[in-house]
């Protein structure tokens, strides 16, 4: 018999971004949740049932920069790679907009 997923509840942060309150991100930050037997990120669930298709090449970013977030109006879908360099300039750029020392490697590979 299979078994019965639990109802969930979402919660609503100060920031606007919602998440569910009664599970467990991943390591990397993400919910995960099993939809017709598959187990998918849930951000690009709730993209796909409130948006669409997301088309090859494209990946669902988070605006808010919290991965556990399912606000559909804090993400966007946008192409491999703009959301690689977002997400490395969030990893390799000081506040003061100077490339840290370790990015250095990064901009040589690309």
């Amino acid at each position: 018999m299979p078994k019965k997923q639990t109802a969930l509840l979402f919660r609503t942060l100060p920031t606007d971004c919602h998440i569910i309150a009664n599970m467990k991100v991943n390591a990397d930050g993400y919910f995960r949740y099993r939809f017709k037997g598959a187990l998918i990120m849930f951000h690009r669930l709730i993209w796909k049932l409130k948006k669409g298709e997301i088309p090859e090449g494209y990946e669902i970013n988070h605006k808010c920069n919290n991965r556990g977030c399912c606000n559909i109006e804090h993400l966007e879908c946008i192409s491999r790679a703009e959301h690689l360099d977002k997400t490395n300039r969030m990893r390799y750029v000081a506040p003061s907009g100077k490339l840290m020392k370790h990015a250095e490697n990064y901009r040589k590979a690309y």
